[in-house]
């Protein structure tokens, strides 16, 4: 393809003044000036409206002023000078036919008005006075030479005043007091001769322009002849000009004395002699208040217009952020800011540019030519969507981008922030030119130029105008030299200084280069952060930048080989920054000071072979989510889900060829992946020594639950960038960079740790990557492998029926769990492929529901909604059930899975350690034990099966299904008769009962429930019967009398009889039958369920003897008391007659006691009433005492009693009590 220089007419070389016009160069030579000038319709429009700032002046005959507003390279001075020669009248700037509209437009207001155009060059401008007053005179001078001189100077008031004094004294006394002061000052002599003043010297010396040598002359004589109180200022202090206020309104008048319209003041490079002053806060703020003067002024006596253009510039810190050292040089701006609404804005834009440059620099060399690059064009056009947009910009087009090529709207965007950091001679087409120039004999047509290469176009010559940013730019470019590029010249091999000269290699000397444009790239992003085609860049977007740097073999995975580049710099360099793991973060460079290297030197011994292997054990081992295997003495388990099933696999990092072959067998139950490391602490040996070392132990006939993981070996570089690793890991542990860095500032210290953090995140990341493709996982790093010490086959089992697959994996957490995959996959072939692990309640649950379906005719139960999903993921793939949205269907293959082995067994009732043998027959499943216990219920409960454990029947559940229980096949009762001892159990002894199915679990529940009633209920019964016969004893006189039979002790003597045949069945079905043939009449059930429910209670009823005999001895009597005495012994031997559901035992005792007690008080009173006792007597200050007294009360009664006496108590004040208590208790 044709090289640049084919195509475009380009010079040989850059000169140092190409493409910068200063303003006054450009008046003096106008045709020129002309001939080069590019009116882009926008501009056109700018002209517009600079003419109108300028017509505004005139017709309000006000002093107006306008910013001209453009980046560097936008053509602020060639725009004022074409504007200049307008207002001149110049005929080829107003016959330029781009502008003949406003021309055309403005003529009637411009013809026959005379402008005096003054152009400034403000750089090297002591103030702004001088600047405007220095200039207009030098050039009113020049075109009126006879006209006197502006009215701005302090001398001129002493040379008015001088002109009228030798009106008043005479010429005679006038010039002989000069002379006289003359001659005195010179000493005599010939001074005397050569300083004799006459009319005619004098007359001469008025009209010569401030600052000449004949006028300082005279202003020096006149001082020391008439005006000795200025003598002490020297005579060019004399002539330093009036305020700007008053030296604007004189120049004002002096114009108008010469006869012009307005006046036109161009203040090129205005903002730029600000900033070159940006350190002197004292001077910025003197000097930018007087901006204000240049259009409102205190001295509004101006009969000439006064119009202001001054050149501004974009503000700084929008490129290069508030933050950056040296930015906040940059805030002489705000100064301005606040004059801003007095003045209008002529905002040249960027856009521009592109036709610009293509008009005047990138000029095809014919129509051949110019069809070959169209062709080259269209090609770039259909680049990839994503790398087309960073080319273009937020800002650009694909027409722009056709304007511009070979550069980029991206590289000028750039071009254009970078160019306003540099001093005037850096223009944007002059850098353009410059590498084009660069690039004419190397770039073929259809590329573009990287934006990379801007930086070594910058990196030499001119300096920021400010010194903070000059600095910082220093800085860059040192990072760059001394950090970043070294990086790049050892890993390619090749010197810069031999690609300057000539000598290196191509090949490598173009791998670097392209390497270089990358770091470039991030370099000049550092300098100006906020300009958008280098904001947040991402390798992608770095790749796009430097479209054809980075070639790839798939289209659109250039991003994928920056980061991999990226991330290999960053391990050796701190400054390089890469934000997160993400396939395409944000990446950065810092620009600093500190030399990170010098702190690492000091702590190289801490790099040995022992650290290096942990640090490989702890990448590992980060990367699995375990804690350090270096920790624990016992090797690490990782655990990983297989088939929806939680297993665990041990993990021992160790050199295999030093392993013994016990460890290399591993142990039962747990599979080990021995891990060795891609190093040998011994250079003589390498993997071909661990691979004999495994050779020798299958050689043997040996099997072993193990695998190894062989990597191959890192190359020295590598293992030099991990021992590195090593030592930044050392010093950035507690407080050893304090002793390693010690010879920095705290400062320092701090952005040293930032460094170090970075580096070393950014290095673990690049050793991480070394270490996928040494152990086999992907082939990016290979360059990172020693190719003497590689090998073929990283995976290997130590049994040899195991044939590993190499695990396709992204990290070692997955190529871990595909291993272990594998060996379970080996080892237990027919387990169930779960869709997620079953959940331990879900498992109790859906046991419950099994062995409930198992029990149904049909064997299906319906499905709780909560159930339905647990269900259909565990039961179909257990081979259990089928299972719907609404139902459950038991299926059979258990049923005669288990029943093959039965009969393999000659009849032989089977255990649960041969059931859970038999699981894994014809291959194993490995189930979890609960899922094992799950299929046991299951089949147990379907096949009416019952568990028995040292002969007792054994009720399992999940997660209790001992292996020493016995299966035994349980016989069932008929239908009737199941129905009929549920149903009286259920009334009798347990609710529940009566739901019990009719199956071998239901019968073992059955006779579980039963026998544990009981078990539990028994003896208090029997204590019920002796309570029983005890009252009945007691009151057997007051029983006879009523006539009533025993029907509570025909109860419970029932009940006793019914628990002694119970315990006395020797099987569940018998224990069924007994009850089945059970007839209990509604009251005998009714008894049953009464007295069954409380007595433990009823057991320990028991009434007090004395109290009988007591009411006894008053029924017998003939007293007033005797019939209620006989009623209260009837109502308790009724009580102990009638069934407990009629009447309560323990309330009828309950209430004999109350009874009973009250009925004896009042026997009591009756028979002994209360002597009259005498009232105790009073004591001083006390109220006569109150008795209140209470004889012979039962204990309830004197419970009652007290607590009235509390209540008492609590209603009076300060009192005094007396108590006497008296008990009698029965022997």
């Amino acid at each position: 393809m044709p090289k640049l220089r084919e195509i475009f007419d380009l010079p040989e070389q850059v000169h140092q003044g190409d493409f910068v016009l200063r303003l006054t160069d450009g008046l003096s030579a106008p045709a020129e000036t002309v001939r080069d000038y590019i009116a882009t319709p926008q501009l056109v429009k700018c002209f517009d409206q600079a003419l109108g700032v300028v017509k505004g002046a005139i017709d309000s005959r006000m002093s107006k002023g306008a910013y001209l507003h453009g980046s560097f390279g936008s053509g602020k001075s060639h725009f004022m000078a074409i504007l200049s020669l307008v207002l001149r009248g110049d005929a080829a700037a107003r016959g330029k036919p781009e502008l003949a509209p406003v021309v055309s437009k403005h003529n009637g207001w411009t013809q026959g008005k005379k402008f005096l155009v003054v152009p400034f060059h403000m750089i090297n401008a002591e103030t702004l006075e001088s600047a405007l007053f220095s200039g207009y005179a030098e050039l009113t001078a020049r075109l009126h030479p006879d006209a006197p001189s502006p009215g701005f100077y302090q001398s001129e008031g002493m040379l008015n005043d001088a002109q009228k004094l030798r009106t008043q004294m005479g010429d005679e006394v006038f010039f002989r007091t000069l002379n006289g002061a003359a001659g005195a000052a010179s000493g005599g002599g010939w001074g005397r001769v050569t300083q004799t003043w006459a009319a005619a010297r004098f007359e001469a010396a008025l009209k010569v322009p401030p600052g000449s040598p004949e006028r300082f002359k005279l202003v020096g004589a006149l001082t020391r002849a008439f005006y000795g109180s200025v003598s002490h200022l020297s005579a060019s202090q004399r002539e330093m000009y009036t305020s700007l206020d008053e030296g604007l309104s004189a120049m004002s008048h002096h114009a108008k004395d010469l006869g012009y319209d307005g006046i036109i003041l161009f203040l090129d490079e205005f903002i730029l002699w600000l900033a070159s002053r940006a350190a002197d806060v004292a001077w910025i703020a003197r000097e930018g208040q007087k901006v204000a003067k240049l259009v409102e002024s205190s001295n509004a006596d101006r009969p000439t217009p006064i119009i202001s253009f001054m050149a501004r510039q974009r503000d700084l810190r929008e490129l290069v952020g508030e933050h950056m050292p040296g930015a906040e040089q940059l805030s002489f701006a705000d100064t301005l800011q606040y004059w801003e609404a007095r003045f209008d804005k002529v905002n040249l834009e960027d856009r521009n540019l592109p036709e610009i440059a293509k008009k005047r620099l990138l000029r095809t060399r014919g129509p051949a030519e110019d069809a070959l690059l169209k062709g080259a064009i269209n090609k770039l056009l259909g680049s990839q969507p994503e790398v087309l947009q960073t080319l273009l910009t937020r800002d650009g087009d694909q027409q722009m981008l056709q304007d511009l090529y070979p550069f980029t709207p991206a590289l000028i965007q750039t071009l254009i922030a970078v160019s306003s950091m540099l001093q005037r001679e850096r223009t944007a087409l002059k850098l353009m030119q410059q590498m084009l120039v660069d690039k004419a004999d190397a770039l073929e047509i259809g590329d573009v130029i990287p934006v990379g290469d801007l930086f070594d176009v910058i990196a030499d010559g001119d300096e920021p105008f400010t010194h903070g940013i000059k600095l910082f730019f220093e800085q860059a470019k040192q990072l760059w030299r001394r950090r970043l590029l070294p990086i790049l010249e050892t890993q390619h091999g090749v010197a810069w200084e031999d690609i300057e000269s000539g000598k290196a290699d191509f090949k490598k000397a173009a791998a670097l280069q392209n390497d270089a444009r990358l770091l470039k790239t991030l370099v000049l992003a550092a300098l100006v952060p906020e300009v958008e085609a280098l904001k947040n860049l991402t390798p992608t977007k770095l790749a796009a930048l430097n479209h054809g740097t980075i070639r790839t073999p798939v289209p659109g995975s250039e991003g994928i080989t920056v980061l991999t580049k990226l991330k290999r710099w960053a391990g050796q360099a701190g400054e390089i920054k890469i934000a997160d793991d993400s396939p395409n973060p944000i990446v950065s460079v810092e620009v600093a000071k500190v030399d990170t290297d010098a702190i690492l030197a000091n702590a190289m011994v801490f790099d040995t072979q022992g650290n290096r292997q942990a640090e490989v054990r702890q990448l590992i081992t980060d990367g699995l989510g375990l804690a350090d295997a270096g920790s624990s003495l016992l090797p690490p388990e990782m655990e990983i889900s297989w088939r929806g099933s939680r297993r665990a696999a041990e993990i021992l990092f160790g050199n295999v060829r030093e392993q013994s072959f016990d460890t290399l067998k591993g142990r039962e139950g747990t599979w080990r992946i021995l891990v060795d490391f891609p190093f040998d602490h011994q250079p003589e040996h390498g993997p071909q020594d661990d691979v004999a070392k495994i050779n020798g132990f299958l050689n043997e006939g040996r099997v072993g639950r193990s695998m190894v993981w062989l990597p191959s070996f890192l190359s020295p570089n590598t293992q030099d960038q991990l021992g590195r690793l090593v030592v930044i890991n050392f010093v950035l542990r507690g407080n050893n960079l304090d002793q390693y860095a010690s010879q920095l500032s705290q400062t320092d210290r701090e952005q040293a740790r930032v460094l170090l953090t970075n580096q070393r995140d950014q290095l673990r990341q690049f050793i991480r990557n070394c270490l996928y493709t040494a152990y086999g996982l992907n082939s990016v790093a290979q360059e990172a492998l020693d190719p003497a010490q590689t090998v073929d086959e990283h995976y290997f089992s130590l049994d040899p029926s195991l044939v590993l697959r190499p695990p396709v994996a992204a990290n070692f957490k997955d190529a871990f769990e595909k291993l272990a995959e594998q060996a379970l996959d080996y080892e237990f072939p027919a387990h169930p492929h779960f869709d997620a692990e079953p959940r331990p309640i879900a498992v109790k649950r859906l046991a419950d529901l099994m062995v409930l379906a198992a029990q149904k005719p049909a064997h299906r139960v319906e499905l709780e909604a909560s159930l339905r999903d647990d269900a259909k993921r565990i039961a179909p793939r257990l081979d259990l059930a089928e299972v719907g949205e609404a139902a459950l269907q038991l299926r059979d293959d258990w049923s005669q899975h288990f029943a093959r082995q039965i009969a393999q067994q000659a009849g032989r009732e089977p255990t649960v350690t041969d059931l859970r043998r038999w699981l894994d027959l014809p291959d194993r499943r490995g189930l979890r034990e609960d899922l094992q216990d799950l299929v046991i219920l299951t089949w147990l409960a379907k096949s009416n099966r019952s568990l028995y454990r040292f002969g007792q029947p054994f009720k399992g559940e999940i997660g209790n299904v001992p292996n020493e229980c016995e299966v035994r096949e349980q016989p069932l009762p008929t239908v009737v008769e199941w129905d009929k001892a549920t149903k009286l159990a259920g009334e009798m002894l347990d609710p529940a009962m009566s739901t019990l199915y009719r199956s071998a679990p239901g019968l073992v529940e059955f006779s579980r429930a039963a026998r544990k009633r009981v078990a539990d209920t028994a003896a208090h019964l029997l204590n019920y019967l002796r309570v029983v016969d005890q009252l009945m004893t007691l009151v057997q006189t007051d029983v006879v009398a009523t006539g009533e039979p025993a029907l509570r002790k025909l109860g419970a003597t029932r009940l006793r009889d019914w628990f002694a045949a119970m315990e006395s069945c020797s099987s569940e079905i018998d224990l069924v039958n007994m009850v089945s043939r059970l007839d209990f009449s509604a009251e005998e059930i009714a008894e049953a369920k009464a007295v069954l429910g409380g007595v433990q209670t009823l057991a320990r009823v028991e009434a007090k003897h004395y109290l009988v005999n007591s009411v006894r001895s008053i029924a017998g009597g003939s007293s007033e008391f005797a019939p209620r005495a006989n009623q209260i012994l009837e109502s308790l031997a009724h009580a102990v007659l009638r069934y407990e559901y009629v009447d309560g035992l323990q309330v009828a005792v309950v209430q004999f006691e109350r009874d009973a007690g009250t009925l004896m008080a009042d026997v009591a009173n009756r028979a002994t009433p209360p002597s009259p006792q005498p009232q105790p007597a009073s004591e001083p200050g006390m109220k006569a005492p109150q008795k209140i007294e209470y004889t012979r009360l039962t204990k309830t009664d004197a419970l009652k009693t007290l607590a009235d006496a509390r209540m008492l108590l609590e209603e009076l004040g300060e009192i005094s009590v007396d108590i006497q208590i008296v008990i009698r208790e029965q022997e």
